[in-house]
């Protein structure tokens, strides 16, 4: 969960601060947890376009329906 919040916290500040956004990325997509990744790709899809494929193929592999559908549910409302 660590990891998982310093790319949240990234994510935020990449927001605002797009020089931040490269590191963010990556930092999404090295998390192991799928759900995680899904969530953090997620929040970056908000103001990163060309991230939203990725983040809906990272939510299709969350596995758990629960956990699936929270992770569509949060990049529903950007897509």
């Amino acid at each position: 969960q660590g990891d998982y919040r310093r790319t949240s916290a990234l994510a935020k500040l990449a927001e605002f601060m797009p020089e931040a956004r490269p590191e963010a990325l990556e930092a999404a997509r090295q998390l192991k947890d799928t759900y995680y990744r899904a969530s953090a790709l997620a929040d970056l899809a908000e103001f990163m376009p060309e991230a939203r494929p990725e983040a809906l193929e990272a939510a299709r592999q969350v596995q758990g329906d629960y956990r699936r559908t929270s992770a569509l549910a949060k990049l529903a409302e950007f897509m």
